[in-house]
């Protein structure tokens, strides 16, 4: 447990950027104000559709995104900027209400009308329920059923509560898992686990025994029936074993086939489209026609809208279909929200996803990889997909560096490096480098990591005795066998005076080993030499101070000359001292970052942390209670150190936090915004491009010293209060900037309108 030491609470405001209901190209902005946050979510793997008269509304599993049926304008929703939650289950927009209803796995419920959001946390806030996972709703005048892993709910879209619930509907009284329902006549059919049920809504639904259980005398068999909607003015539901069935005078005959297939929607319109086996189909005149477009590669839901139809697609967003023609349409964002890894390179910040199955073999992902940059994604893969840009396959990305002359470098766990130069681009394998095939003649060159310094890359081959290869400049190989460790190595940081540190992965001991060019080596670990706290290491940092920072499993700590360990490998680790208390002293800390102005970030599995360079002051402590973090799991934390934007990847997606300090290089004038400040701005006052942790003075016009700052890295925030804790007013204010020696000074104005 860590104290914080007090601070002024007017500079702990968190600024909130909040889009509700507006255009998403309002969100995509180079810069955001200082403070302020934003979240980065993939929207292509879309699993929910519905629509009002005048829009349509998608869901993936991050949040919302909306488009009017107009001009096809696309807006979007998340936990950021109104929703409760993450993990979108399905929606459903109630037309007699004008409600839209959002359920989520955990059971969060909520409802949206006329912009304003509702929520109902009945559900997830019970302990009584193992899963709350929703599947379908179903729409009764003001009341919406919704479908549950639990049972049915009937909610009333009107006064917007929980109105019934109907559990425990199994035969045996025991719970019973629904997933479509429908009212037909004066009946309710749910399609459950076991088969088909009905029940009149007469009766008291609640009794188990109440409810007529389908079976092979109804021509039904009973399994599994996932969906249910209409056909011709008759219920229709699909089975694994028989396809598509309608109800007819009490008897389920067959109609359109799709044997084997799995069902995950059917919508009725004027006419029924079906979702089955990743395939969109109109059943018209007991035929079943698949919807063709080269943009359906997933399909889970889908609508009509007289003559057009919008496919609900989990890899390409929404798919519209009109005329024949399609069109893919989703919000910006990375290609995937499974993030295994972050990291900045050239001012622009690349998100990986997996790479890795669970028993260590590669997984084949072909989902390439999203690169950030002037406040938009850009995606790039092999797959040919809407919205991607084309590379040659090269699956399994684990890592991204560059070398000096700018051209980019990635590598894969089994295909691996490819070097992009000027929109070519080049493979680098067991054929035409010194790189390692450890399982031939499939693609098993496994380079776990990489990492460039001075001009020189270095690569983790893993599986091969030689397991180390250095890659110059001028495109020459050098390979070394280090210790045997380095074979299932993890991750690799290159130092300016020629170590590797590496980090060996646990499943053989863990722990770190130093190696130079003249093949020396130390090796750390939590007991013998090195001190550090814990043999699995998840992740190696160098700082601007030439310190070498340890996080562990355990706690973290920093080698104070780390150019000095292999010639003195008993040279203590430092952990951190904060409050007179060890930081971190037996914790997980997952991730490291380091900012413009040298303080560190800390990801653990209790929130983000920024502490001074050494670790001993605590500066923020962001968690998902008291910011916009999605998730006190922190996985990874990577800085676009010019911009100050702070990249965090947790367990339940990636949001970014423009820090306060950057690496902008000095200006002539120092750029300061926003300014003028207008009558009821209520953030802080941005001036970047000062002498590197320079310090500043603010007076006002006559002259008087109003406020003392510091600069981290090349940018320093003022609050508008001065040296008394008092917010300053209307008027001019004057900004002396001067470094340390007070060899570099600058000057500035500030207009401020109250």
């Amino acid at each position: 447990m860590f104290f914080r030491r007090p601070v002024n609470t007017r500079l702990k405001k968190i600024i909130i950027l909040f889009t509700l209901l507006v255009p998403v190209s309002g969100i995509c902005q180079n810069n955001i104000p200082t403070g302020s946050w934003r979240t980065h979510y993939s929207f292509n793997t879309t699993i929910s559709v519905t629509q009002s008269p005048q829009e349509v509304f998608a869901a993936s599993k991050a949040g919302l995104y909306i488009i009017n049926k107009a001009d096809q304008s696309i807006k979007s929703i998340t936990k950021l900027n109104g929703l409760s939650e993450t993990g979108i289950s399905v929606i459903h927009y109630n037309n007699t209400t004008n409600t839209l209803i959002i359920a989520y796995d955990n059971g969060q419920l909520d409802l949206i009308k006329e912009n304003k959001i509702s929520a109902i946390p009945d559900i997830k806030l019970s302990d009584i329920l193992d899963t709350k996972v929703s599947y379908q709703m179903n729409e009764d005048g003001i009341y919406t059923y919704l479908s549950t892993d639990f049972g049915l709910l009937k909610i009333n879209t009107e006064t917007q509560i929980i109105q019934e619930s109907f559990l425990n509907l199994s035969n045996t009284g025991d719970n019973l898992k629904i997933y479509a329902s429908t009212i037909y006549n004066d009946s309710l059919f749910l399609a459950t686990e076991t088969g088909l049920i009905a029940g009149s809504l007469s009766d008291n639904l609640k009794d188990f025994a109440q409810w007529k259980r389908f079976d092979g005398t109804s021509g039904i068999n009973q399994e599994k029936a996932s969906v249910l909607g209409f056909y011709e003015d008759k219920p229709l539901t699909a089975n694994l074993s028989q396809g598509l069935l309608q109800y007819n005078n009490g008897i389920w005959l067959p109609v359109g086939g799709l044997i084997g297939a799995t069902f995950t929607s059917i919508y009725t319109g004027d006419k029924t489209l079906i979702t089955a086996s990743d395939t969109a189909y109109i059943l018209e005149s007991n035929v079943l026609t698949p919807l063709v477009s080269e943009n359906i590669i997933k399909a889970e839901d889908g609508l009509l809208d007289g003559d057009n139809s919008w496919i609900a697609d989990n890899k390409n967003g929404l798919v519209y279909i009109i005329d024949g023609k399609s069109e893919s349409l989703y919000p910006n964002g990375p290609f995937f929200n499974s993030v295994s890894k972050l990291k900045t390179v050239q001012n622009k910040v690349f998100a990986l996803p997996p790479h890795q199955t669970n028993n260590g073999l590669p997984l084949r992902n072909n989902a390439g990889f999203s690169v950030f940059e002037n406040g938009f994604w850009s995606n790039y893969n092999s797959t040919g997909y809407p919205k991607t840009e084309f590379i040659p396959e090269f699956l399994d990305i684990t890592s991204v560096s560059s070398k000096k002359n700018g051209e980019l470098i990635f590598s894969s766990y089994g295909y691996g490096l490819l070097l992009w130069s000027e929109g070519n681009f080049e493979i680098m394998d067991e054929l035409n480098s010194p790189l390692i095939n450890y399982l031939p003649p499939a693609r098993n060159v496994a380079i776990k990591d990489i990492d460039s310094q001075n001009g020189n890359l270095w690569v983790l081959n893993n599986n091969t005795t030689t397991s180390l290869h250095q890659l110059t400049n001028e495109n020459d190989w050098t390979s070394y066998s280090p210790s045997n460790g380095v074979s299932n190595a993890t991750q690799i940081v290159s130092t300016p005076w020629g170590d590797q540190w590496i980090g060996i992965s646990s499943s053989v001991g863990g722990g770190i080993i130093v190696h130079n060019i003249t093949k020396e080596e130390a090796v750390l670990k939590s007991s013998g030499t090195g001190t550090i706290p814990s043999n699995t290491i998840n992740q190696l940092l160098l700082d601007k101070e030439g310190k070498m920072w340890i996080a562990t499993t355990q706690g973290v700590v920093y080698y104070l000359s780390p150019f000095l360990i292999i010639e003195n490998p008993l040279q203590e680790a430092i952990m951190p001292i904060i409050n007179s208390q060890l930081l971190f002293n037996g914790e997980n800390v997952n991730c490291l970052a380091v900012d413009g102005g040298n303080r560190m970030w800390m990801g653990t599995n209790k929130g983000a942390w920024l502490f001074d360079n050494d670790g001993s002051v605590l500066i923020e402590h962001f968690t998902e209670g008291n910011s916009p973090l999605l998730s006190d799991i922190v996985i990874d934390i990577s800085i676009n150190n010019l911009s100050g934007e702070v990249f965090f990847n947790t367990d339940k997606g990636l949001i970014s936090y423009r820090g306060t300090a950057s690496i902008t290089g000095t200006y002539k004038t120092p750029k300061i915004f926003p300014n003028p400040v207008t009558p009821g701005f209520s953030g802080v006052i941005t001036i970047e491009g000062v002498p590197t942790n320079a310090e500043l003075k603010i007076t006002d016009a006559s002259g008087r010293l109003v406020a003392n700052i510091e600069a981290h890295g090349n940018t320093a925030i003022w609050d508008m209060y001065n040296a008394y804790s008092s917010e300053v007013g209307t008027g001019v204010y004057f900004v002396f900037v001067s470094n340390a020696d007070g060899s570099v000074t600058q000057f500035g104005k500030i207009a401020i309108v109250k």
